[in-house]
């Protein structure tokens, strides 16, 4: 799909939903905003461009939306990324869904972070998939499976509608419109990025090491976090969660936690982690 530079400023510029988006207002909030608007004026400028040859392609009207994403996905900032999601969802609406059987088989580009994918309608994953580098959805996502997302290499996930999956497991970037909803459980590792929710996070079991849930609001039984969790969190995870799940905290003696890697190899193979 061709990119214009000069329709994307038009409509970012007309674009009145930035600071009334429930995700700029939780996360990127009004200084992000301007920040990656002028970002995403340099890279597109050829007269200042860090990558000449991009701009000026772009500028003949020879530059794709995909490629316009990879650049944005390899300053490794989620705010630009989902700023032109947005601009991109007014552009071109949302068409088509897009039905796959796991592994990603998308059409990509190649980043110097690594493979994007932009999908311009809801994509359905009859099965799980493990996202190691940026993936844009217009519409919903739906999976089957267990979502999976890197630390290393970073990775990014945009979706402008509502997602849901058996189990969510982000270690990086995760930004969801709508409603995030996980069968059952979220996880999130790794406190330089965080998983963010404009609508609600509904999961029987959420559980946090190091990351930051930043959601309007959460629907969940039971919230741990597992690198210091309450008296009262552990009361209720011994009530619900399976007995072999629980076991000693190496740090700490006479206490107890969760086995977080059994947990997850349940939850990915669709195993109950219930203690009923």
């Amino acid at each position: 799909m061709n990119f214009s530079p000069e329709s994307f400023f038009s409509t970012w510029a007309s674009f009145g939903g930035f600071n009334n988006d429930p995700v700029v207002q939780l996360d990127f909030q009004q200084k992000g905003v301007e920040r990656a608007s002028s970002d995403i004026e340099r890279l597109l400028d050829p007269r200042r461009s860090y990558d000449k040859p991009f701009a000026e392609r772009c500028a003949r009207g020879e530059g794709t939306w995909e490629e316009f994403f990879a650049k944005l996905y390899d300053n490794d900032d989620t705010a630009h990324t989902y700023l032109a999601a947005l601009v991109a969802h007014k552009m071109l609406g949302v068409q088509a869904e897009v039905v796959i059987d796991g592994e990603l088989s998308l059409p990509q580009v190649t980043s110097r972070l690594g493979e994007v994918r932009l999908v311009t309608g809801d994509l359905i994953v009859r099965g799980d998939i493990w996202n190691e580098g940026c993936l844009v959805v217009l519409g919903s996502l739906v999976v089957d499976g267990a979502y999976s997302a890197t630390q290393e290499p970073i990775s990014q996930c945009i979706v402008l509608g509502n997602m849901s999956a058996r189990a969510v497991e982000n270690r990086s970037s995760l930004s969801v419109r709508g409603d995030l909803q996980g069968a059952m459980a979220v996880y999130g590792e790794y406190n330089d990025r965080c998983t963010t929710v404009g609508g609600t996070l509904r999961t029987p079991v959420l559980i946090s090491q190091h990351h930051f849930f930043v959601c309007s609001s959460t629907e969940t039984e039971l919230t741990y976090d597992l690198s210091q969790p309450s008296d009262d969190q552990q009361r209720k995870a011994e009530e619900i969660i399976r007995p072999e799940l629980i076991v000693e905290d190496e740090y700490e003696e006479g206490a107890y936690t969760l086995d977080i890697d059994s947990l997850l190899c349940r939850v990915r193979d669709g195993a109950s982690i219930r203690s009923q």
